[in-house]
């Protein structure tokens, strides 16, 4: 079985990249970051990104990726298939406690803590099924 990272080479951009080389072979663009629609589609460099998609190149929205500005949602929404913003999925945050099973584990060095846990799922009422 071939390694998982054989023939792959990820670059990592904040934002979207200055170095036009970078996309050049480029087979998929991955956003992990908030909000990705905004960067995809800013009037800098928009046209190339519907270049790039038109001509196959795949696109991934991880969690906060699949957010976008307003104006920009249904856009955003061809090309994802969907999208988040919290007009209309506002934001439930909770606080919760983390008690640990096995205090004595190596992993378990910071105690008890306190964590905000956010939650948000949602598909834009069009695309819903």
């Amino acid at each position: 079985m071939p390694h998982a990272d054989a023939g792959v080479e990820a670059v990592v951009s904040d934002g979207w990249p200055t170095d036009p080389a970078v996309l050049k072979d480029a087979k998929a663009l991955v956003f992990y970051t908030s909000p990705a629609g905004n960067i995809l589609l800013d009037e800098s460099h928009r046209a190339e990104a519907e270049r790039l998609l038109k001509s196959g190149v795949g696109y991934v929205a991880i969690h906060w990726g699949t957010d976008a500005k307003l104006e920009l949602g249904e856009a955003y929404q061809k090309i994802l298939g969907g999208w988040f913003h919290d007009t209309f999925c506002p934001l439930k945050t909770t606080d919760g406690r983390i008690t640990q099973a096995d205090p004595k584990h190596e992993i378990c060095r910071a105690g008890a803590i306190t964590i905000r846990k956010k939650s948000s799922i949602s598909t834009s009422s069009s695309n819903r099924r």
